[in-house]
């Protein structure tokens, strides 16, 4: 007789295997409780930043970085039914520069809330909101995905919130924080679809993220290349191409408007406004012009970096911001590449060419457009900071007493001042932010100065107007008159790099206020165009006809009588 295959449990086994399942079962209530300790130390944490935010909200700072009134105007325009356009400027063209994502939600809150400028506190609530979003997911996924431990990605995270460039930006209407928030989702997603047996649905889900990531800002590109290079670095064909189907169905319809709204009749002087082709086509087809810009951004690169790191300290304007950006620099690099002895990894290839794609960019760099990468180099400075104490204990230990005591004495004052500026700077001068915040200051002002300005024109001007100003869309939105920009332009950005020239040339700026048939002209002396215009009302004094002056700043109102 053929015997059962199934032996029967002894009492013993049956013993052994309840307990398993007890043990089990306790090993996951205690991992449980971990996780909601470990997430209530993480708030806790975030407390004092996010109170810091809530404070310096302050709607007068709003269009201080033009983009950001940029972004409310088309808000304002989805909001009112009028689609994705500029409604600022004089023809009201379309929008294909910005994607649309950002505006999208800020809409939301206008429609909540259609009256301005009461609806600015909300919008940049939206700001805050992603910027703990973004804090929170750096958290975890440095933890879980075992960059970092804990300790260290909360020390990480806690640094980044309290970065006043951070500050700044979790209270401003820019794009950067909905970036950082949604980028560092979507690279956690990545990686779990990158896993051996990990599921379609990852790669789905990291496709829509990658989506919105691209509908956010443009330099979302990079993520998509980093994770489609790192899916074929781990042979993952198969999540890939699902991503590409759903990445390509999410982004159709923005290549569709862009293309059809490219292809009609464009307005003159929009293409500041609306694409970035007129200053990259020039780039790539001139590879002398591109050179020129790797050239002259490499080192602005560089000091966005150190002050990004350190913001209390203007570059090389002393021994120790000298000491602090070789240190801070040599200590990031040395993590990297410490980073990459043990295997190449999506987010190293993600901050590499998210550096890279900056030295390509053909106009000014600016610190903020690091802030969605700046845990991750937070976390290359730790891990070269860890390497460099490793290197002091073999110097410690060395036979070349001399030559390694003053090594050693080098390498602990560069980990001194990096540390002593990381912190110790840093604290006093967001003390200094905090204070300027609660009482007023160069920091908290924003556009006041123009307010009597703003005051004049809704006086004086007639609905009709057209102005010109460095700051047009807000005169836009505190007005409602139409306004075109007095400073940068393509062509003033790309001549920079090509004649190292920088300057607004009057007769560029009276072809644009020709062109625009502009009523009234704006400056203040803080504005980029003001010798420009100065030098055109004396040229044309018959035209250039003085409106308002303001005996406190110097700013200037000149109607224009063009024939």
């Amino acid at each position: 007789m053929k015997s059962d295959s199934r032996a029967i449990p002894t009492e013993a086994e049956s013993q052994r295997t309840g307990n398993s399942v007890r043990l089990s079962r306790w090993v996951a209530i205690l991992r449980l409780r971990v996780g909601w300790c470990e997430l209530i130390i993480l708030i806790v944490v975030l407390a004092m930043p996010v109170f810091i935010y809530r404070v310096n909200l302050n709607p007068g700072r709003l269009g201080f970085f033009h983009d950001d009134g940029i972004y409310v105007v088309t808000a304002k325009a989805l909001a009112t039914g009028q689609g994705y356009r500029i409604i600022s400027l004089p023809e009201a063209p379309a929008q294909t520069k910005y994607p649309p994502l950002y505006p999208f939600l800020l809409s939301l809150i206008w429609r909540l809330y259609p009256e301005f400028p009461q609806n600015v506190i909300p919008m940049m609530l939206l700001s805050v909101a992603m910027t703990v979003g973004f804090l929170m997911l750096a958290y975890y996924y440095l933890v879980q995905q075992e960059y970092n431990r804990r300790y260290t990605a909360m020390l990480i995270v806690l640094l980044t919130a309290l970065n006043v460039i951070v500050v700044y930006m979790a209270t401003s209407l820019l794009s950067e924080m909905p970036f950082a928030a949604l980028s560092v989702g979507t690279l956690w997603a990545v990686e779990i679809a990158a896993k051996p047996r990990a599921k379609l649905g990852w790669a789905l889900a990291a496709a829509v993220g990658l989506g919105l990531t691209m509908l956010t800002r443009q330099v979302g590109i990079v993520l998509i290349a980093s994770s489609f290079i790192y899916l074929v670095m781990r042979k993952r064909y198969t999540h890939l191409f699902g991503m590409i189907m759903v990445l390509g169905m999410i982004m159709l319809p923005w290549i569709l408007w862009c293309h059809i709204q490219s292809s009609l009749p464009s307005p003159a002087n929009v293409a500041y406004y609306t694409d970035y082709t007129h200053e990259f086509i020039p780039m790539l087809l001139d590879p002398r012009l591109l050179f020129n810009v790797m050239f002259k951004n490499a080192p602005s690169l560089l000091t966005s970096l150190s002050t990004l790191f350190l913001p209390a300290l203007s570059l090389q304007r002393s021994a120790f911001d000298l000491a602090f950006t070789s240190g801070a620099f040599a200590l990031t690099v040395t993590g990297l590449i410490q980073l990459l002895r043990s295997g190449i990894r999506l987010l190293h290839l993600y901050v590499m060419f998210y550096l890279i794609v900056l030295l390509l960019l053909p106009f000014p760099l600016y610190e903020h457009y690091l802030v969605p990468v700046l845990p991750f180099l937070l976390m290359w400075f730790f891990a070269g900071s860890r390497q460099q104490i490793n290197y002091l204990q073999k110097l410690w230990t060395a036979k070349h007493r001399l030559i390694s005591m003053a090594m050693l004495g080098i390498s602990i004052v560069l980990l001194l001042v990096c540390y002593t500026g990381l912190f110790v700077y840093n604290g006093v001068f967001l003390n200094k932010f905090v204070r300027a915040m609660k009482h007023g200051g160069p920091f908290t002002e924003g556009l006041s100065q123009e307010q009597p300005l703003l005051s004049w024109v809704r006086s004086h001007t007639k609905s009709t107007d057209v102005l010109a100003s460095f700051y047009d869309p807000v005169y836009y939105l505190y007005t409602g008159r139409k306004a075109i920009r007095l400073g940068y332009q393509t062509t003033m950005t790309l001549r920079s790099y090509r004649e190292n020239d920088l300057s607004l040339r009057a007769e560029e700026i009276w072809d644009m206020l020709r062109l625009n048939r502009v009523s009234y002209v704006i400056v203040a002396p803080s504005h980029p165009a003001f010798k420009a215009i100065k030098s055109l009302a004396a040229q044309y004094s018959d035209q250039f006809i003085q409106a308002y002056a303001s005996p406190a700043t110097g700013a200037q109102i000149y109607r224009l009588k063009l024939r």
